[in-house]
């Protein structure tokens, strides 16, 4: 049986406000203000780990939850580090290339957080 939208269904709204404003996977974000269960220390941030797919989907019913892992903005990456080279199994080091403020985020494998898309 296949979930049939209908115009005025609020789902769509919702999911067409959420591309929109842009979300997708591999977004930086602060929570504060939209999460509030979420603790941080100071200058870390989450980055959405869930496929663009289903955070756009206006399929709320079966995809209610999105997934995002704390990441910590650093100054310089280092590519032949253990956390750039897989050889750290906690952290990831990954290069931002472009207009970013920082070189590299860390992310930490072991704090990833689930929270209902609708906070998007």
């Amino acid at each position: 049986m296949t979930h049939k939208l209908k115009q005025d269904d609020p789902d769509i709204d919702c999911a067409k406000a959420i591309l929109d404003k842009g979300w997708r996977q591999g977004t930086i974000f602060d929570p504060h203000g939209m999460v509030e269960d979420i603790q941080l220390v100071d200058g870390e941030l989450l980055v959405l780990c869930t496929q663009s797919c289903t955070v756009v989907s206006s399929r709320f019913t079966t995809d209610p939850i999105v997934e995002a892992m704390v990441v910590k903005p650093l100054p310089k990456y280092n590519p032949r580090a253990f956390e750039a080279t897989g050889k750290n199994q906690r952290k990831l080091h990954i290069e931002m290339i472009g207009s970013a403020p920082f070189k590299c985020i860390e992310c930490d494998i072991n704090r990833r957080f689930f929270f209902d898309r609708h906070h998007l």
